[in-house]
């Protein structure tokens, strides 16, 4: 049961750690770190005891591997190749993530295109085996498991493609907004009452609020502008990361999996990163910047609190579902 809040605080820390390292003063990093904490995937997930968490926190350390861009005569496979083994094995398709921060911090950092695309092979490809070779090592031993259990795994995964991908695609539009700060969530009873895993009484799909929309979609325009014309290697290799890294689940979760939210903790580390932005390049307007920080930190933090109140109420106000008997025919 405390993994979840355990992990949820480490990438606290973790955030904290890759503001700074950006060049972001002690109040903006603190500020950064702490609207991470406050938007409602991190608020749900990290009190959810599952795997999802792990997979934000994984992102978060690919954020902090970005704060040392290689070079062209040092790497850092070490930390690369242990943030790469860490994600894939949490979850097999966020290799690419790592592998789209790991070539924008090399070619910032002054690689080559060749050296580049070599060293970015030789991570996903050790990373993933790494991943599998350790997640087979540790099912071998539960009866009915092989080595071969965890490929298997994945390949029942083909069964979450959307039966209507135009409109699923549509609904990313609000999906980031909807990880930073929801409407309320519509009601769907027993969507999954079938499932051993799930009885999802919620969903924030089809939810939208074109206020909310806009003003993220903006903010992070803003900051993706503001991080690509830095000057710093760092900043600039973070942000077209970032960048690449939101584009990248969008896209994927645009043609897989059935709901958004699920799996936001994919992108909100980066999509952070780049809300924050304003916050390290305010310059002489500081004073207006960090007012307006201010309030919306107050209104996100208030809003999902309110909006995690209301679910609870609701839950706890339904009466549980009947459990249904079912036999196996062995």
């Amino acid at each position: 049961m405390l993994v979840a809040p355990v992990c949820s605080a480490l990438a606290a820390v973790v955030m904290f750690r890759v503001f700074l390292g950006a060049g972001f003063g002690d109040p903006a990093a603190a500020a950064g770190a702490i609207l991470h904490q406050v938007t409602f995937s991190q608020m749900m997930f990290g009190s959810i005891p599952d795997h999802f968490v792990l997979g934000g926190l994984g992102l978060s350390l690919v954020l902090l591997c970005g704060l040392v861009p290689p070079t062209s005569d040092r790497v850092g496979w070490p930390r690369w190749l242990a943030v790469g083994v860490f994600t894939s094995g949490i979850t097999i398709t966020q290799i690419i993530p790592t592998c789209l921060m790991f070539v924008a911090c090399c070619r910032c950092g002054g690689r080559g295109v060749r050296e580049t695309a070599r060293a970015t092979a030789l991570l996903g490809g050790l990373s993933v085996a790494l991943s599998l070779s350790i997640s087979s090592l540790l099912t071998f031993p539960i009866a009915g498991s092989s080595l071969l259990t965890p490929a298997a795994q994945a390949a029942g995964y083909a069964k979450f493609f959307p039966s209507r991908p135009l409109g699923h695609a549509f609904d990313a539009i609000a999906a980031l907004p909807n990880s930073i700060a929801p409407p309320p969530a519509r009601v769907v009873p027993d969507r999954r009452a079938n499932s051993d895993r799930y009885k999802i009484r919620f969903t924030l799909e089809s939810v939208r609020h074109p206020g909310r929309i806009f003003a993220v979609w903006m903010l992070l325009l803003v900051g993706a502008w503001l991080g690509l014309r830095s000057d710093a290697p760092v900043q600039r290799a973070l942000t077209l990361g970032s960048v690449a890294i939101v584009l990248y689940n969008l896209i994927l979760h645009a043609l897989w999996g059935k709901e958004w939210f699920l799996y936001s903790q994919h992108w909100l580390a980066p999509m952070v990163f780049l809300m924050a932005a304003p916050l390290r390049h305010a310059g002489k307007y500081r004073w207006p910047v960090w007012g307006a920080a201010a309030i919306a930190l107050t209104l996100i933090a208030s809003s999902n609190w309110y909006r995690i109140g209301e679910i609870v109420a609701r839950l706890e106000a339904e009466p549980e579902p009947a459990v249904t008997t079912r036999q196996t025919s062995e």
